[in-house]
């Protein structure tokens, strides 16, 4: 009778060690292979040189924004995020209209607040995020991201796509869309020493 009650702890040991074993187990591998947040961000498009006021895309930009559309319409974009300027808004517009999506309005300089509601609401989604040439790198700062190059102001091809896992490890790829932007071409001069 002693011995069937001493293999009973002794199973009921080995089931509990098991049982915590599989949980700690369950516990990593949610945590480790938990879906990633991947958020697409651009600055807007090319916009009408306008000395004041909120300038509107070009024919060029609107161009832009369909090839943006055209580039992410197989990503099952979830959510897309603008700020309150007609040339964001109008950059978005063409993939909103792809996925029938409202263009959700963020402040420009509140780079945490934008963090903290994608990472919030839209865990494990695929989110755009529409912004400015002084604003997107700050932005992918704010997500914990190394920083990346300044974007000129005649710089509108750029295509960040940033991943962001659930330990808060961030990692940036930079790509390039729609036709090239017109650089001015760097010119190099040679010296020769004539001797």
């Amino acid at each position: 009778m002693a011995g069937k009650r001493n293999f009973k702890k002794l199973w009921l040991g080995y089931l509990g060690i098991a049982l915590g074993a599989a949980a700690l187990f369950l516990v990593w591998f949610l945590w480790h292979f938990s879906p990633v947040t991947t958020v697409f961000l651009v600055r807007h498009a090319e916009k009408h040189t306008q000395p004041m006021g909120d300038p509107a895309l070009t024919t060029a930009g609107q161009e832009r924004a369909i090839t943006l559309s055209r580039i992410l319409k197989e990503a099952k974009i979830s959510a897309i995020y603008s700020t309150r300027f007609v040339r964001t808004r109008q950059t978005a517009l063409p993939l909103a209209d792809v996925f029938d999506l409202p263009i959700i309005q963020y402040e420009a300089k509140d780079f945490e607040g934008l963090v903290d509601q994608i990472v919030s609401e839209h865990a494990g989604e695929v989110i755009l995020v529409v912004g400015h040439s002084n604003t997107v790198p700050q932005i992918i700062e704010a997500f914990g991201a190394d920083p990346v190059m300044p974007i000129a102001d005649n710089d509108y091809d750029n295509l960040f796509a940033l991943t962001r896992f659930k330990d808060k490890r961030t990692r940036v790829f930079c790509l390039k869309y729609g036709q090239p932007n017109h650089r001015k071409k760097r010119t190099y001069k040679m010296q020769l020493d004539m001797e």
